[in-house]
């Protein structure tokens, strides 16, 4: 297959497919894996059919199927069958999501990009509840912060979001939910992995009472002890030894409820560490420089059924994080005579607080979600930076803790889902929904929803327009830092996006399931990180001496449209494959009609992702880590009860990505380079002994390819794993 063809020579082949499927009436028989709606879920003995629901896109349990929406739903069956052990792997399976550094050493930031987005531009969800990272430079959110421990499902929403889940849902939401009440009084299960890469230990037990009151306890582990991160290109020898760039993560969840008859209760509380060799940054490596982060979460929700009809749900919920760095230059320093003489320390912290009042009612052709809530973050950074030689002694010290760096939103939102049945077409629906946001600083802002759908047939048609918005960070904002000259935009405005998303599903004799979405992403205020230079010097004389500071401004627009589809089909007994493709154009064009003049005070603008000076009234710029063509296939043979294969095929094409580039103004700046397309192939063999224990073998980068997903630094390379499994 031609992968940079355009997506409708594509789509023309898959209906050409399908034609062919019609006229021969082949029917297949296996099973189906990550389809979304209506799956299928292989055990060791037998196939059944899953009608799979979702309550990501309404607030309200709905069919995945019938929802006019492109949604994907991975139960815990399913995450099993993938034989992955973390989240980014599992994810960056799914159509239309791109995670750069999913391929590098383990313990790297990994953020999630979703129809070509930025990566603070998907909502990332534990149990309905919005996680982020007030204290990073943008508020994204490190999706390798969350494992798949106690993970019951995933509901992957591709399009906006903002209606239900406010902030950060331009490009989608993802929503992780954990395992409440089991179907036995006593579970339990373990699972071990051990690798040349690193090694993972999953452990879980679950009791549930007849009197309705039940606990779980998770347990997940990772060790790596890692590779040089780095691609040190440098000829010149370096003071240390290059170290092996180490990490080690520990997440626990436990869960407490009570659910009888009309009444649940739970709480909820997850503690995550993780500690990390990293280094100072692309080509070049660094002995002595670490990162821990904590992040604890905790969730109390409550909920009332008063009858078949209405429902009332009360929740609160807090996360905190706390990332510290040290680079102690010292630490490695055989003598005095070799150290850089530098120390420095970071401890990031954000917090957010959130509770939320929802009702639901429920009538035979409507089905309403009513809410209101509030949303609290807050951030502070502490950061010291000494350098320690005699000649030269420099120190600073930065401290936000009391500028109470905090922003504060309150909204109300219904959502609801109406059936025209009564007016004699029951195929016919509409979802439609608005939600009204207040915050401390911006206003008011308005979100909606409008979704018409049409199913019949074991097939839906859809239409969905809707908008969203994201808010700046606090960073951002109140950034305030004299010794590097960067500073904060008090007066940024939330960035806002329009959606539109054209989808058909079908599903074919229970044998071959297919969606296909076509969307047109437009998001107004995009937020760049900018050079200001001194306005009474030309462009071409600027000096070191003209720069004025670095700060955020919204310029301009950014566009991202294509198509994502996904094919799965079961070949026979004992063969089925799923095909996962996405094409994406993501388009950056910065403006300079709306800059914020109170800003740059007539000053040289030079944007840092590009270098260039706006020196004419728009300027596009090259939007960085966004593949256009994507492809997951996935091969699974069973030729028997007790033995399994599976060879997973993906292909990455070409992207721009950054790279520092010197001559781009006295500073330099970033500038892009085209990175090569690449495929990898993992493959995975496991053998049942019984229903309970199984064995597994796993291979990845199977072809051990050569490939870059962040210059400067190294992606791994061919890896052996062996699995244990155990379910009590």
């Amino acid at each position: 297959m031609n992968f940079k063809s355009k997506p409708s020579i594509l789509i023309c082949e898959l209906v050409n497919y399908l034609k062919l499927y019609y006229m021969k009436h082949f029917l297949f028989s296996s099973a189906l894996i990550f389809t979304g709606s209506t799956l299928f879920a292989q055990d060791t003995t037998n196939i059944k059919v899953l009608s799979e629901v979702v309550i990501s896109t309404s607030r309200s349990e709905k069919e995945a199927f019938t929802e006019p929406r492109s949604v994907t739903v991975i139960n815990a069956q399913q995450i099993a069958a993938s034989n992955v052990k973390t989240l980014p792997e599992l994810l960056s399976q799914i159509e239309s999501i791109y995670i750069a550094g999913n391929g590098m050493n383990p313990g790297g930031n990994q953020s999630v990009s979703m129809r070509g987005t930025n990566t603070n531009q998907t909502a990332i969800l534990l149990d309905g509840i919005s996680l982020n990272d007030p204290s990073s430079p943008n508020n994204s959110f490190d999706i390798g912060d969350l494992t798949l421990n106690s993970v019951e499902r995933i509901e992957i929403v591709r399009g906006s979001n903002s209606t239900i889940y406010g902030s950060g849902a331009i490009g989608g939401s993802i929503n992780i939910i954990t395992k409440a009440k089991g179907d036995k009084p006593f579970e339990a299960n373990a699972d071990f992995r051990f690798g040349s890469d690193y090694n993972v230990a999953n452990a879980m037990i679950r009791y549930t009472d007849k009197s309705g009151i039940y606990a779980s306890l998770g347990l997940n582990s990772i060790a790596s002890k890692g590779f040089d991160a780095t691609m040190d290109t440098s000829t010149i020898k370096p003071l240390e030894p290059h170290d092996m760039d180490q990490f080690q993560q520990i997440d626990l969840i436990g869960k407490i409820g009570y659910e009888k008859q009309k009444f649940k209760i739970s709480a909820t509380a997850k503690s995550l560490q993780k500690f990390g060799d990293i280094d100072k940054g692309a080509f070049t490596n660094d002995n002595n420089f670490t990162l821990e982060t904590k992040r604890n979460i905790s969730h109390l929700k409550a909920q009332y059924e008063f009858n078949k009809k209405l429902s009332l749900q009360a929740s609160i919920a807090s996360s905190k994080n706390t990332r510290t760095s040290i680079d102690d230059s010292s630490l490695t320093a055989k003598s005095p005579d070799i150290t850089d003489h530098t120390y420095f320390k970071g401890i990031f912290t954000g917090s957010n607080l959130q509770s939320e009042l929802l009702g639901i009612y429920t009538l035979e052709n409507l089905r309403t979600a009513i809410g209101i809530g509030n949303n609290k973050e807050k951030m502070n950074n502490e950061t010291q930076y000494d350098y320690n030689d005699p000649s030269f002694p420099f120190h600073t010290k930065l401290n936000y803790k009391d500028s109470n760096l905090t922003q504060q939103n309150n909204y109300a939102f219904f959502h609801s889902d109406y059936n025209f049945k009564k007016q004699g077409s029951k195929e016919l629906s509409l979802a439609f929904g608005l939600r009204y946001n207040n915050h401390n600083q911006y206003g008011n802002t308005i979100s909606y929803e409008i979704s018409p759908s049409y199913t019949k047939n074991g097939n839906t048609i859809y239409f969905s327009h809707t908008n969203g918005f994201l808010n700046p960070s606090l960073y951002q904002l109140y950034a305030n830092d004299p010794s590097s000259m960067l500073y904060g935009n008090k007066n940024l405005k939330p960035q806002s996006s329009k959606s539109n998303e054209f989808g058909f599903k079908t599903i074919i004799e229970k044998s071959v399931y297919f969606t296909v979405a076509f969307f047109k992403i437009e998001t107004k205020n995009p937020i760049q990180f900018v050079n200001q230079w001194n306005k009474n010097t030309p462009v071409d004389s600027l000096s070191y001496a003209d720069f004025i500071g670095n700060t955020y401004l919204n310029l301009g627009t950014q566009n991202n449209s294509g198509v994502d589809f996904s094919l799965t089909v079961k070949a026979s007994s004992q063969i089925s494959m799923a095909f996962r493709y996405s094409y994406v154009v993501s388009k950056l064009q910065a403006t300079l009609h709306n800059i914020d003049s109170n800003a740059t005070q007539g000053n040289h603008i030079q944007l840092y992702e590009g270098g260039a000076f706006l020196t004419s009234e728009s300027e596009e710029v090259k939007v960085l880590r966004r593949p256009t063509n994507t492809l997951n296939a996935i091969l699974n043979y069973t030729p028997s009860s007790t033995v399994c294969f599976r060879l997973d095929t993906r292909y990455t094409s070409q992207r721009f990505e950054g790279v520092y580039n010197p001559n781009l103004g006295p500073f330099g700046a970033l500038d892009s380079k085209v990175l090569n397309g690449y495929t990898l192939m993992d493959f995975y063999a496991k053998y049942f002994i019984t229903n309970s224990i199984s064995l597994g073998f796993k291979i990845d980068n199977l072809l051990n390819t050569k490939y870059t997903e962040i210059i400067g630094y190294r992606t791994r390379g061919t890896a052996y794993f062996f699995d244990l499994q155990v379910k009590l």
